[in-house]
Parts: structure tokens; C-alpha cells; sequence
């Protein structure tokens, strides 16, 4: 663990100690052992643990279960806990502290320390949240009083009616113009008008005798 580690004397006693914790177990040292140390002995980066709920008993149990890792995470742990310190630093003197090393530890995904979280059932975010709260808490508040983004507005549909989904859809006839139809009907084949001649009947005129004299004539014996 000496290959890209941090060379201030607190992290150096720090890396030394989190050995031993490996030793007492007989184990490979790892970021497991150096968080279950920062857990122990640093108050920052303890307390940080201790709000994101991770206790020493559950902790030393992850421990058995968790995974080896290769020197390359060691060394990308130390080099990202150096940028974060310079990044944050406002003194001119970078010191990489502790938060620093357990922030990096819970960036690095394939870490043993973040195996043991994820045993544990604590998000690695939740830790750095609250070790961001240590190392620069002004940025936090900053950023907690901004106002949230507005959220977009949804528009909410009714629901479809499945009986008109199943319905054909209309079709839109045009107008047309009324058209006369003449038809002739033959006089023989309209029963209106068979029914009609034979209800009336027929006057007949009597022709008067070829003897009888007009009306308007005067009697033959009438006195002149």
C-alpha cells in the first residue's frame, strides 16, 4: 500500500494501522481495513460513517466476506484523494486528510470497502454526502439553499373508452340534389283508379220519341 500513497505523515500512520488491522485477522490489507480504522480512530472521518449508519460489529463482519483488490486500487484511491484535497483547499498547502482517502474509497466501485457497504446496506453516496459536509460545508449549504429546478408539467389524458375504439369510424356522405323521377304509370295497373270507375255509375240520357212534340210548341186544338 506504499506504491501512490499519500506522503503526509497522518495518512502514513493511517495506512500503517489499517496493516495491522489486517494482521490481527490474517488477512490482505485493503480500503476495507483502512475505513474500519478511520471508523475507529478518526474523528471526521468516523463520524461521517457513524450518520451514514455503518457500525464497528457490522463492519468487522463485512470484513470476512469481503473480496480481495489489487494494488491499482490503492493507487487510484491515493492519486483521486489528492485532486480531491487540491480541489477543495483553499490554505495553499494541500493536506490530504482522511475524508479525503475515505471519499475517494467510496468512488471507487470495485474497492473493498465498497463491497463492504453494499453488505451492509448503506449507499456509498450516503457517505460521501456526509463527509462533503466536513470537507467543505460552505459548498453544501450553497447548494441547499438553491431552489430546485422546476419540474415539467404532465398532461394527464383521459382514459380511452374501449367501446369506441371499437366502433368503424364514421364516413361523411356529401349532399346531393333531389332529383324528380317521372314514371308513367299505365292506367290499367293503378288499382286507385279501377277502384274509382267502378264505384260510379253510369248516367245514361233518354232520347225522346220521334212523334213528341217540343215543349215550348202550343197544342194543335188550342183556341187562337
Amino acid at each position: 500500500m506504499t506504491k501512490g500513497s499519500p506522503s503526509n505523515a497522518a495518512l502514513q500512520g493511517l495506512l500503517a494501522a489499517s496493516r495491522k488491522q489486517a494482521q490481527r485477522r490474517n488477512q490482505r490489507p485493503t480500503t476495507a481495513h483502512c475505513m474500519l480504522e478511520m471508523l475507529q480512530s478518526d474523528l471526521d472521518a468516523g463520524g461521517a460513517l457513524r450518520s451514514a449508519g455503518v457500525q464497528e460489529v457490522g463492519l468487522v463482519g463485512a470484513l470476512k466476506m469481503a473480496g480481495e483488490e489489487t494494488e491499482l486500487v490503492l493507487e487510484r484511491v491515493s492519486d483521486r484523494a489528492l485532486q480531491i484535497a487540491q480541489r477543495h483547499d483553499t490554505s495553499g498547502a494541500t493536506v490530504v486528510r482522511p475524508v479525503h482517502l475515505l471519499y475517494a474509497i467510496c468512488s471507487e466501485p470495485r474497492s473493498a470497502a465498497a463491497q463492504c457497504l453494499e453488505r451492509l446496506g448503506i449507499s456509498a453516496l450516503r457517505v460521501q454526502q456526509e463527509l462533503m459536509l466536513r470537507i467543505a460545508p460552505g459548498e453544501m449549504v450553497s447548494r441547499a439553499s438553491e431552489p430546485p429546478p422546476p419540474r415539467p408539467q404532465r398532461t394527464f389524458l383521459p382514459p380511452r373508452d374501449p367501446r369506441l375504439e371499437a366502433r368503424p369510424p364514421t364516413r361523411i356522405v356529401a349532399p346531393t340534389r333531389n332529383r324528380r323521377i317521372a314514371r308513367e304509370v299505365p292506367e290499367s295497373s293503378s288499382p286507385a283508379m279501377e277502384t274509382t270507375s267502378a264505384a260510379k255509375p253510369e248516367l245514361r240520357v233518354s232520347e225522346p220519341p220521334a212523334n213528341a212534340a217540343p215543349a215550348n210548341a202550343a197544342p194543335a186544338n188550342a183556341a187562337p
